[in-house]
């Protein structure tokens, strides 16, 4: 699903110039044409809007679980670091 969100965001206003393009180069000459080119218009646009929304959440998700990873991390570290000052070696194994 992440490629596909990918590649509607990246695709998505790239498709949208090439159809303005041809829209400019050729214009629809029959009224029903219009209505086409308007709902193909808004229907991709809406395609890329969601792609990039499924991509800001994508991200948002993966930096959330890296800062609790993080934050694990840490935890861990303080909990070795107050065993080795509370149960210091002893001389013989320095």
């Amino acid at each position: 699903m992440q490629i596909v969100a990918q590649l509607l965001a990246i695709a998505g206003p790239v498709f949208l110039a090439i159809m303005g393009v041809a829209v400019t180069v050729w214009p629809p000459s029959k009224p029903e044409h219009h209505l086409v080119w308007g709902i193909s218009f808004i229907l991709v646009g809406v395609l890329a809007i969601a792609g990039s929304i499924k991509q800001q959440n994508d991200a948002a998700k993966a930096s959330a679980a890296q800062i609790e990873a993080i934050n694990g991390l840490k935890k861990a570290v303080e909990n070795l670091a107050v065993f080795h000052f509370a149960f210091p070696r002893p001389k013989s194994m320095m």
